[in-house]
């Protein structure tokens, strides 16, 4: 009785916020990981302000993310970068419907941080604030410039997950699998920075993801052979750290052989970052191609009975690779599958991806992560958050094999 009374409350909270997509309007606070972002979104999808606060380059000399850092940075630049995305709306704080802040999934500092002052910002502009699953904002982002309808698959890649699922609604996610260790952006970092990528003239001011993908158009993948990984499990789950383990012992044969100290890039870097590259994109779409046949022949759940699934979405910050990009999109059309990215700058974590969240929870009728100006200190942070309900076994017990049809990379 008193969960129905509570979920009644919510809903008519809602309908109160506002009750037309033109005059919604969404502030969105991100801080899961190591940048600090913040926009304003109308609930049509217009984007009128934005500001992002990248930590990269401190993390790239630290040579990787410390938590603690991260969270200190977060806490120091937020307030300038909420302030800047509302100047450049320009919107004043009283215009907006509602404040929608990540609550997880990510580092339990850097969550924190963000969560803490989009709370003190809701309770002092009188403001609802809503609870933002970080995965869920990925999945939906590509949704603000594209009509991409219910149901639709989601391949979700970044330095934190590595995740395939089906989007049924705002909400309404299933797992069919997801990395049982590292993610595949976490392993090209490692790999570039084994390769001493960051003192290379020409990458070393880029991620280690990113420095990978240039350096890759130069060489030539066959000359280092890496084992191909999990091909007789008939799952959607991934596994990147044998691939990883791999490259390193070749990566240390290769120095033994050259006499290499690591004073410099790797003498031959080039084949590696090629071969590795490949290898990681073979996995994604051995699994992604696993899915689309898996979601052809099931109705997922109740949400999508009846309705067959023929698009993909990409997302996340290693969707921003252009070769990873292009072979998804061969498995598109070898598979009949249309095939969506967000544009590249929204690939990675920002706060257009939480408020355009935000305005799919309040459009779609959502209750269950709003909360009104009184209880908005109840809001708290979750740094482990499984996206959605777990299909994975049920990918398994279908036994589908990838091999007749596979595409070329």
């Amino acid at each position: 009785m008193l969960a129905a009374r509570y979920c009644w409350r919510r809903r008519r909270l809602l309908r109160a916020i506002s009750h037309t997509k033109s005059d919604l309007l969404v502030l969105g606070i991100e801080s899961s990981c190591d940048d600090t972002g913040a926009a304003v979104v109308r609930g049509n999808g217009t984007l009128l302000g934005e500001s992002l606060q990248s930590q990269t380059h401190v993390h790239l000399k630290a040579g990787g993310i410390i938590p603690t850092v991260a969270s200190e940075l977060h806490e120091r630049n937020i307030e300038g970068v909420v302030n800047s995305a509302i100047e450049r709306s320009g919107c004043d704080l009283d215009d907006l419907s509602l404040v929608a802040v990540t609550t997880g999934p990510g580092l339990a500092f850097s969550l924190r941080a963000g969560v803490e002052y989009a709370k003190q910002l809701a309770t002092r502009i009188s403001k609802p604030l809503l609870s933002v699953h970080h995965m869920e904002a990925h999945a939906l982002t590509v949704r603000m410039n594209h009509d991409i309808p219910f149901p639709y698959l989601v391949l979700l890649i970044s330095g934190g997950h590595c995740i395939l699922a089906t989007v049924e609604g705002v909400g309404h996610f299933s797992r069919l699998g997801q990395t049982s260790d590292d993610s595949p952006g976490e392993a090209l970092d490692k790999v570039a920075r084994w390769l001493r990528l960051d003192l290379h003239p020409r990458v070393c001011d880029l991620p280690g993801g990113a420095a990978v993908e240039v350096l890759a158009r130069e060489g030539r993948a066959e000359r280092v052979k890496l084992p191909q990984v999990m091909l007789h499990s008939r799952c959607c789950n991934f596994s990147f750290s044998g691939l990883k383990t791999a490259a390193r012992n070749h990566i240390q044969a290769m120095a033994a052989q050259s006499g290499w100290h690591g004073d410099g890039p790797l003498p031959g870097c080039e084949d590696v970052c090629a071969s590795f590259q490949q290898s990681v994109t073979d996995h994604l779409l051995t699994r992604t191609y696993r899915a689309i046949l898996y979601t052809k022949g099931t109705n997922i759940t109740q949400h999508t009975k009846g309705t067959n699934i023929t698009h993909l979405v990409v997302s996340g910050g290693v969707a921003r690779n252009g070769y990873i990009r292009s072979k998804l999109q061969e498995l598109g059309d070898l598979t009949g599958f249309r095939v969506h990215f967000p544009s590249p700058h929204l690939c990675t974590d920002n706060g257009v991806m939480v408020a355009w969240a935000g305005v799919e929870t309040v459009m779609s009728g959502g209750c269950d992560r709003v909360y009104s100006v009184e209880r908005a200190g109840e809001v708290d942070y979750t740094p482990k958050w499984p996206l959605g309900q777990d299909l994975s076994q049920r990918v398994i017990e279908q036994y589908i094999s990838t091999k007749k049809q596979r595409v070329k990379i």
